[in-house]
């Protein structure tokens, strides 16, 4: 019994080791993300709306780079949890002086060691 046990933990340990190091160097499962649903045209001054389906539980976070430059982040939403279902609602007002036109948003979740990213574009009025 007692090397039947060392064993079981010796493995549980190495898998945790190999997990963690897979995770570590950029190995890990694809997450899904999808877009449900999301406001554009959305009225500057006003309030707009992205929902997307993930894993249930999996953390979520949006940001919206530039017009000119999708390299540069303008605006980062607070990452959410998703519910059970695995649904998150991002809620964000424009501001009045947003510049109109389309604007490049992502969508980033993790969780359970895995990663997943959604890209869109919303158009300002």
């Amino acid at each position: 019994m007692r090397n039947a046990r060392t064993t079981v933990t010796i493995s549980g340990l190495v898998t945790a080791l190999v997990f963690a190091g897979t995770a570590a160097f950029g190995y890990m499962k694809p997450l899904a993300v999808s877009v449900v649903s999301v406001t554009t045209p959305v009225a500057r001054g006003t309030e707009g709306h992205l929902v997307v389906q993930t894993a249930p539980y999996a953390q979520c976070g949006a940001s919206v780079q530039a017009q000119a430059d999708p390299d540069r982040t303008i605006a980062s939403l607070p990452e959410q949890t998703a519910d059970r279902e695995g649904m998150v609602t991002f809620n964000v007002k424009v501001p009045g002086i947003a510049r109109p036109g389309s604007y490049p948003v992502t969508v980033s979740c993790h969780g359970d060691g895995r990663l997943a990213e959604a890209r869109l574009h919303v158009t300002v009025r």
